[in-house]
């Protein structure tokens, strides 16, 4: 995230891990307090420098766009759970041929859907900054 004026989808996207990383921690019973309070200040930015241009229609659309990023950030969670547990299985069973071999069809499975989550995201990022007639892309990708 660009630090000195983010855009809507950055900060979107960062408030959506945000969430995802102050759910884990009250599951966890760990201090969120910081993610807390960051999540708000992207919030008060977003309110300030971005929601007052949008109309209506504009607003309607954000929060479909916003849904789905909540969903695309919570998937890419589950799925570099799986990537970790996987490496920690092929650890504790790097001996085992069969097994390993079993484990590298997972973690190819789970490599091709983060990028996939990956390029779904960035999608999404892209449609939320064009909802205020941003088209400037970071990252492309061939």
């Amino acid at each position: 995230m660009r630090l000195l004026k983010p855009n809507p989808g950055e900060c979107c996207d960062r408030q959506t891990i945000l969430e995802l990383k102050m759910a884990a921690g009250e599951g966890k019973k760990i201090n969120t307090s910081h993610f807390v309070a960051e999540h708000g200040e992207i919030q008060s930015y977003l309110e300030r420098d971005w929601f007052r241009l949008a109309d209506e229609k504009i607003q309607e659309a954000f929060g479909k766009l916003l849904s789905q990023l909540r969903a695309v950030n919570a998937r890419l969670w589950q799925l570099e759970d799986a990537m970790r547990a996987a490496k920690r299985d092929w650890d504790r069973n790097s001996i085992n041929l069969q097994h390993n071999l079993e484990q590298l069809n997972k973690v190819r499975e789970v490599a091709f859907a983060i990028a996939e989550q990956n390029d779904i995201r960035a999608s999404l990022v892209a449609k939320i900054n064009a909802l205020f007639g941003i088209d400037f892309q970071e990252k492309m990708y061939s």
